[in-house]
């Protein structure tokens, strides 16, 4: 049963996907439910990203910053959605200047970025489908 004081974080945890769009497991009413709400509590302040949330425990290290869409402790949710759509089109622009410097490692490193947001955009339109409604900012034709 949800906590009055915990239900957004109810929501909030059974809305996230990872970078592989994979929306990820929670149970409010297991016994480790308020133990969760108590470490994302903590950790959501230090682990705050402009897209989403560092999943990773606030003790350890980050072993690799400014790469979270490649890093599978990244968390995010719908709110983000349009936000992870203009990054998909800016990255999708970043591929094609790389490409055409001839630097193939960038633009491979961009590519993987592109796929998991691919994939994290794919998760969130999967769960607006699923609760039967469109999504925010639908993505444009053409």
């Amino acid at each position: 049963m949800a906590r009055p004081r915990h239900a957004a974080f109810d929501d909030y945890q059974r809305r996230r996907v990872d970078i592989s769009g994979h929306r990820l497991d929670f149970d409010p009413d297991a016994p480790t439910a308020d133990a969760e709400w108590v470490k994302h509590t903590l950790a959501r302040v230090q682990a705050s990203l402009r897209n989403g949330y560092c999943g990773r425990p606030p003790q350890q290290d980050c072993p690799h910053p400014n790469a979270c869409l490649t890093c599978p402790d990244f968390q995010t949710t719908p709110k983000f959605l349009p936000l992870h759509r203009r990054q998909h089109d800016d990255t999708m622009q970043l591929i094609d200047l790389a490409e055409r410097n001839g630097n193939a490692r960038l633009a491979a490193n961009h590519r993987q970025v592109a796929t998991n947001l691919s994939r994290v955009i794919a998760g969130h339109q999967a769960q607006y489908r699923r609760a039967g409604y469109a999504a925010p900012n639908a993505p444009r034709s053409g």
